[in-house]
């Protein structure tokens, strides 16, 4: 015989544990690892770089650059274009702090602030981000933890207009300068919120990008990240390099769909009473 339960807990219960699944999830990264693409001749002359760092003799294995867009295109590089978290959508809680860009910091292969227009970016489903670690291989040597990425978009006057960021451990990457990259794109929620604030705008293809990482475990150098269109959106690839990894990013389970789930319980739970 099947034990009674009271009908108001079960509901109460049911209702609670909804509530829970319903309200807002905290995201845990906006810009998320997509796949690794086989790739050649991705060299600094064959694809200009957005950020390009490397350790400057700390001893410990970690690199921070920042790179920002001023007034009429230009570039700001060092740990005073960096943002804080607080300016970031969404952010990981995680500020850079710069100062290990490579130099020249003048050289325009390694440091980039591409309008979207130039990269033929239609929508935030077209934008991704190849990184590329440079690293020793063997040993388990080339566990490289990009501890935080932040792309930035600027306007012509230079202001900060939206950020987004994201973070990837890699057990192990590819060795050497252009020899394949690790591709990160834009999460579903973020992609809402970038179509919305950025590429709404009537000039969104002058809005210049710009980034900043801190990356861990790092033994070699330099590691660089460029930008590539996926073409997602199905508009121009206009000039930008790389592939299409395929593939779209998944959203967060809906609340509604758990509520389903706690009602479908409470109904399972009232037959076998009955029954």
């Amino acid at each position: 015989m099947f034990g009674v339960r009271n009908p108001k807990k079960l509901l109460a219960a049911a209702a609670t544990g909804a509530a829970l699944f319903a309200a807002p999830q905290a995201a845990q990264a906006s810009l998320i690892f997509d796949s690794t693409i086989d790739v050649t001749a991705q060299g600094f002359g064959n694809n200009p770089r957005l950020l390009t760092l490397q350790e400057r003799g700390q001893g410990d294995n970690v690199q921070s650059g920042c790179v920002s867009a001023g007034s009429g295109g230009s570039i700001a590089i060092g740990s005073g274009s960096c943002i804080s978290d607080s300016s970031v959508f969404m952010g990981n809680g995680l500020t850079n702090f710069g100062g290990d860009e490579v130099n020249p910091q003048g050289d325009n292969q390694k440091f980039g602030i591409p309008t979207l227009g130039e990269l033929g970016f239609q929508d935030a489903s077209d934008i991704g981000l190849l990184f590329n670690a440079i690293e020793p291989g063997g040993g388990g040597k080339n566990d490289v933890n990009v501890n935080d990425v932040t792309l930035k978009f600027f306007d012509s006057d230079g202001n900060l207009l939206a950020a987004i960021d994201g973070s990837q451990n890699f057990p192990t990457t590819e060795t050497g300068n252009g020899r394949a990259g690790n591709v990160f794109v834009v999460d579903a929620e973020q992609q809402a919120f970038l179509n919305s604030t950025i590429f709404s705008l009537p000039d969104f293809s002058d809005i210049r990008i710009a980034l900043e990482s801190t990356i861990s475990a790092a033994q070699a150098g330099p590691e660089s990240f460029s930008a590539v269109n996926l073409n997602r959106s199905g508009g121009s690839t206009g000039g930008s390099t790389g592939g299409s990894t395929g593939g779209t990013p998944v959203p967060a389970p809906a609340g509604f769909g758990l509520f389903a789930l706690a009602a479908l319980g409470l109904i399972g739970s009232r037959r076998k009473k009955t029954a």
